[in-house]
């Protein structure tokens, strides 16, 4: 198999290299790109040197605990760390130390990856631009002026410039899936509880969903499968090709003519690997993120007042309204008068059009093997640019469906804008078909244009 991660792992077996080169390496470009990016919150050296020099002497033992010990990677700063600081990109949370790592971080470590640093990101995931951080914006690589996308723009962005060849993110309705399409990176949001969320921050319960932005589709189908455990294959369509599979291909309606011409030529090469390809159409533009607005606010009302009262020592609402960023507040805001008495029927009517969006992708499952779209309607705009209602109701159409569905998603990058901005195709398939999804994503990677 192709991938960074396969690529490393030979390079340790064979003595080529050293879990503490590949560290150093790592650190070394962070230093280097860390002014223009800020793509993370916390770097920790000292524990990666120990957590490599611990790798390359089992490793000299005989006793690697995986053959991906000693490869480092960084972590989105809500997934909860033993010992080293998560703040969820909040000023309540800056002298926050979990004394337990999350699931994902514990079974990573179990097999020997190399926690380097905890990467920036949206105020308790709540935003799309990585601006709304307590510790500062994040910037794209391609051009610093723009957005590198959110919540999870600081993984996108580390891995974009090679910090490290992989990065946990969240994906609650598009966290890391539309940050890999604005910075070329794979980003891929699994099905619905395959991955354990336990030490992940909460923001939406119902949506939250431990995510991957890797170097490539391969890379990022190896991490989906070792977090779940090996419970299902996630790598055996890798290199099947896509002969015989239906693809219904969506074209949403705020695409830029470039985001379209993107599509139409992803589905043109699946088309010229024996797919039968058809255009598909998808309702709810108009209902989709303002049902997705209503539940994940909503929750977020309760499990970010819960997680206050935790990780503060004066509990109080004026304490919490002080600790969190302007985002948040407006979010929370909202959430809290979809919750309230008075709009109970505005939250039921977004439950209902929530359960009609899973029919919906139901229905078309059982034509197609996967479904094509844009991972966004446009390229990576600059961080001083106030989209319109319009486009961001655009923005969240291309990536919340999925969310909303549960169903596994996945961003490959497939070309560039007008500008010269990476642009992302997805593919969804049905519910535990990750496989399929990687298969069809490997396939497009392969022939992506250069």
């Amino acid at each position: 198999m192709t991938g960074a991660l396969y690529r490393l792992s030979r390079e340790l077996a064979e003595g080529k290299t050293t879990a503490r080169e590949l560290t150093e390496r790592s650190l070394s470009r962070i230093a280097e790109t860390e002014q223009t990016l800020n793509a993370f919150i916390t770097v920790d050296c000292e524990g990666a040197r120990r957590a490599a020099a611990e790798s390359d002497a089992r490793r000299a033992a005989g006793a690697p605990r995986s053959p991906f010990d000693g490869i480092p990677y960084a972590a989105k700063d809500n997934f909860e760390t033993a010992g080293l600081r998560t703040t969820c990109a909040s000023k309540l949370l800056e002298h926050h130390i979990p004394s337990r790592d999350a699931a994902a971080v514990e079974t990573l470590r179990r097999a020997g990856f190399v926690l380097v640093g905890k990467t920036n990101m949206d105020e308790f995931a709540m935003g799309s631009v990585t601006a709304a951080s307590a510790f500062g914006a994040s910037h794209n690589p391609h051009d610093p002026a723009r957005t590198c996308g959110g919540s999870s723009g600081g993984s996108a962005a580390a891995v974009a410039v090679g910090d490290v060849t992989a990065a946990l993110g969240s994906d609650t309705g598009g966290s890391v899936r539309q940050p890999a399409a604005f910075c070329r990176t794979v980003g891929v949001k699994p099905t619905y509880g395959r991955l354990s969320r336990r030490g992940l921050t909460e923001f939406a319960p119902s949506l939250d969903t431990v995510g991957i932005v890797a170097e490539t589709v391969t890379d990022a189908a190896v991490l989906t499968e070792l977090l779940s455990d090996g419970a299902e294959s996630c790598t055996d369509r890798l290199g099947a090709g896509v002969h015989g599979l239906r693809v219904g291909v969506i074209f949403d309606g705020g695409n830029t003519d470039a985001v379209n011409a993107m599509l139409e030529n992803a589905a043109r090469v699946l088309t010229d690997g024996g797919a039968r390809v058809e255009r598909v159409a998808f309702p709810f533009r108009e209902e989709a993120a303002i049902t997705y607005r209503i539940l994940a606010y909503a929750e977020g009302v309760s499990t970010l007042s819960e997680y206050g009262k935790a990780a503060s020592e004066d509990a109080s609402a004026e304490a919490r309204g002080a600790g969190f960023g302007y985002e948040v507040k407006r979010r929370l805001l909202f959430g809290a008068l979809m919750a309230s008495e008075t709009e109970k029927r505005t939250f039921a009517a977004a439950q209902e059009v929530r359960g009609r969006i899973r029919a919906q992708y139901t229905t078309l499952f059982e034509g197609y093997d996967v479904l094509l779209r844009a991972t966004a309607p446009f390229g990576a705009f600059r961080l001083d640019k106030r989209l319109t209602a319009r486009e961001g109701c655009d923005m969240d159409f291309s990536t919340v469906c999925e969310s909303l569905a549960g169903v596994p998603a996945l961003s490959v990058p497939f070309g560039s804008d007008a500008d010269g901005m990476p642009l992302g195709v997805q593919v969804a398939a049905p519910w535990m078909r990750d496989s399929v999804m990687f298969g069809v994503g490997n396939y497009l990677e392969e022939r992506k244009p250069r």
